[in-house]
């Protein structure tokens, strides 16, 4: 049995009130966890300004060095808030993370609009782009650990359906950074934790997050709408044909067809072989020239064979690779 020590055991991490919620700020450094040691508020016009000068770690045992500043908005309808974080510290910043609290739920929606169900006292996360940093249970969430993955979605933004109204989920980042979202259900609420986490060759001992946004919005279609009008506005968005850099060829493609060769755990699912048949049997029904062609696993399990990328044997190998490719 550990005893933890009374001063560890009463640490109450330092939080701002805003608009009905709390918000809480941890930076993410390299073997270090680091909360702000206190908040100072500036009023602003339409929000706060909360900085912190200096650092504490080890639940609250230890201080250092450097800085958080949130600054919190309130937006152009009731409830609509926004926030972004910069901090500094004296190691490399992986990243940051903010947890806010009590925000009214329902259910969630994905931005392809499929609704879906939380668990009271169960978590949801969705991650982007896909396949970085695992969505597991947050010891801060209050939510047992039971081993397990959270369910995720692979989404830039989310839709919270909420008792009565709708909220939109986003953030104003270009270019796009790697971002969490964890929910963590309490009975009609839900605490949300967003992590924004810094490019590995880009770690610096500063770091600043993107804008982010709780905003209402009339319907889910009202939702996407905003967020695809601000990617159109920021991307600089045209359409496909009226774009100068795409080759002329590539504005032709009518049908993508992807082919899964190695499957994530080692099953085979298509060999070399295999696929130039099935390239025969398509190209009776639609033109070649107008078909684009994905081989994905073509090396053998994905993710394993780096650097030595060579057409694996047990597919076919370099032969069997340039024959389908004819």
């Amino acid at each position: 049995m550990v005893t933890i020590p009374r001063e560890i055991n009463k640490y109450q991490r330092p939080f701002i009130k805003f608009e009905g919620h709390q918000f809480f700020i941890h930076i993410l450094a390299q073997d270090r966890l680091y909360d702000a040691h206190s908040f100072d508020q500036i009023p602003q016009t339409n929000g706060i300004d909360a900085v912190a000068k200096s650092l504490s770690f080890g639940n609250g045992t230890q201080s250092c060095e450097g800085s958080i500043i949130l600054k919190l908005r309130t937006g152009h309808h009731n409830g609509d808030i926004s926030w972004m974080v910069s901090a500094t510290s004296p190691r490399l910043i992986k990243g940051v993370k903010v947890e806010i609290t009590n925000i009214p739920f329902k259910s969630l929606i994905n931005p392809f609009g499929q609704k879906i169900h939380i668990d009271d006292g169960s978590g949801y996360a969705a991650v982007f782009p896909a396949g970085v940093y695992p969505s597991r249970i947050l010891p801060t969430s209050g939510i047992n650990d039971q081993g397990s993955w959270l369910p995720m979605a692979l989404a830039q933004f989310m839709l919270i359906n909420a008792p009565n109204n709708t909220i939109l989920l986003r953030s104003e980042d270009y270019p796009p950074q790697f971002k969490r979202y964890w929910f963590f259900r309490n009975g009609k609420k839900i605490t949300l934790i967003t992590y924004t986490e810094a490019n590995a060759s880009e770690k610096d001992k500063v770091f600043s997050t993107p804008h982010y946004f709780l905003e209402n919005v009339d319907s889910i279609a009202d939702g996407v709408k905003k967020h695809a009008t601000w990617m159109k506005n920021a991307y600089k968005l045209v359409p496909f044909d009226d774009r100068e850099d795409v080759p002329k060829w590539v504005k032709n493609i009518c049908l993508n067809l992807n082919f899964h060769c190695h499957a994530t755990d080692g099953a085979i699912l298509n060999t070399f072989s295999t696929i130039g048949e099935k390239l025969e049997e398509t190209a009776k029904f639609f033109d070649p020239n107008l078909t684009h062609i994905h081989i994905v696993g073509w090396d053998g399990q994905w993710d394993y064979t780096w650097p030595n990328l060579t057409p694996d044997p047990l597919l076919g190998g370099e032969q069997g690779i340039k024959t389908a490719n004819k």
